[in-house]
């Protein structure tokens, strides 16, 4: 088996933590990540990220995503990261708190799903607003 471990998060630390586990997300929640844990790979390979809905019975797949991992000797464990942006997601699926969502892992023929799901909260709108802020940038130094 390739896929050791596969957990559900807000993000992943640059030392390959889960920060958040959990399994019920929320418009407060800035992304969904996966975080895959591998065994030793033995070959190039490609892991694939399935990311669907599910909604009274009929699954639909939202993005697919593929990335590729070379196969490197007594380098164990390995891990594969993917995610989306809940701000985002929600504009673009606007009725997503009402469904189910799952991502299904490939690798190697080890395959793999796990499913979560979102809660709304009752001021949604205002919050999402008020959480995104584009702010300017200069990439000039000004203390010259």
């Amino acid at each position: 088996m390739y896929i050791e471990k596969i957990t559900l998060c807000e993000y992943v630390n640059e030392n390959f933590e889960a920060v958040n586990a959990k399994k019920v997300f929320c418009s407060a929640d800035s992304s969904v990540q996966v975080l895959v844990q591998l065994n030793e790979i033995q070959q190039d390979t490609i892991i694939k990220f399935n990311w669907y809905k599910s909604h009274n019975d009929k699954e639909q797949i939202i993005g697919i995503y593929e990335i590729p991992i070379i196969g490197k000797k007594n380098i164990s464990p390995r891990y594969a990261i993917a995610g989306f942006d809940i701000p985002l997601l929600m504009e673009e699926e606007p009725n997503g708190f009402s469904e189910k969502w799952g991502v299904l892992i490939e690798l190697n023929g080890d395959v793999e799903s796990m499913n979560f799901e979102f809660k709304k909260y009752k001021n949604y709108d205002k919050e999402l607003k008020s959480n995104i802020q584009i702010t300017p940038s200069s990439t000039l130094d000004w203390k010259a």
